[in-house]
């Protein structure tokens, strides 16, 4: 297990009240209020992130993205099956749909899931190139890549921080050449440097944080079978890459509410049939 980075934690100053608008939640998504924010995925590439994470009605057999960032399904993620007619997000490795790779297969058994060997890469095993969602042109992530927008780019470590939006906790990410506004007008964000954890948000701030592009990636739990678990505690992202004996590569986030550290971004494999959150992305002009 590789640490990509190590985030402080504390619950200290509140911006604003936790008061959150649900009322469209889950009638689909369009994402066009959600301002794109640009993120370096290596020296010479950007990309930005989709405007929620993957989710999937497999009675209607329809794709969307979730209406909001901070936006998890949780523990009704156990309702999964072919005829399940509600919205999932935790998915086993390469469940597109293709070569009957479907998102809503509950086997315990890695080597159900995805191609026997190679990563999915650029290929149809890719939630976002084989389903289209959105119009088209969107696509899972690498590990490389991951790593590269945690501690590669420029200012990387003053870019990413925990936060709760609207109640929700997870790890937020600044876009490209983000600097805070001099004189301390804009949108309040504590980068990693901090000491103490003071990110959180209310619907208003939130809005402004999006409007300059801030990325946000909740805590989402993860199943095995129908089992849910760890809802609170963290979230788990699929990347592209397989690692042999029916395991795949995924990114945790982790928060513990009984500690002031130890919070952070790791790099872990998986077995392929854990079901773990999707966020697509896109890819922009090269820089």
């Amino acid at each position: 297990m590789k640490k990509v980075a190590v985030l402080c934690l504390a619950l200290a100053c509140v911006i604003g009240m936790w008061s959150c608008d649900n009322s469209n939640k889950n009638k689909g998504n369009n994402g066009k209020n959600n301002a794109a924010g640009l993120f370096s995925i290596s020296a010479t590439q950007q990309v930005m992130f989709a405007p929620g994470n993957l989710q999937y009605n497999p009675a209607k057999k329809k794709w969307q993205f979730a209406e909001r960032q901070y936006e998890v399904i949780g523990a009704a993620n156990a309702n999964v099956s072919a005829t399940y007619n509600g919205w999932i997000d935790l998915f086993g490795w390469g469940t597109s749909g293709y070569a009957n790779n479907m998102p809503f297969t509950v086997s315990t058994k890695g080597d159900d899931y995805g191609p026997s060997e190679g990563d999915i890469y650029g290929n149809n095993y890719d939630w976002g190139i084989y389903s289209k969602i959105d119009g088209g042109g969107w696509r899972a992530i690498s590990m490389d890549e991951w790593e590269y927008v945690f501690s590669g780019r420029e200012n990387a470590w003053a870019l990413q921080g925990l936060a709760t939006v609207c109640g929700v906790k997870g790890i937020l990410l600044m876009p490209d050449g983000w600097v805070p506004d001099e004189y301390g007008e804009g949108p309040k964000f504590e980068s990693v440097a901090c000491e103490f954890f003071t990110n959180v948000y209310d619907e208003t701030t939130w809005q402004a944080m999006e409007k300059i592009g801030a990325a946000f990636f909740p805590l989402t739990g993860k199943r095995v079978g129908t089992q849910v678990s760890e809802t609170d505690e963290s979230g788990y992202y699929w990347t592209t890459e397989e690692r042999g004996e029916c395991n795949a590569t995924g990114v945790k986030v982790h928060y513990n509410s009984k500690e002031t550290y130890g919070s952070g971004f790791w790099r872990e494999l998986f077995s392929r049939s854990n079901g773990m959150a999707v966020r697509l992305v896109k890819d922009v002009k090269g820089k």
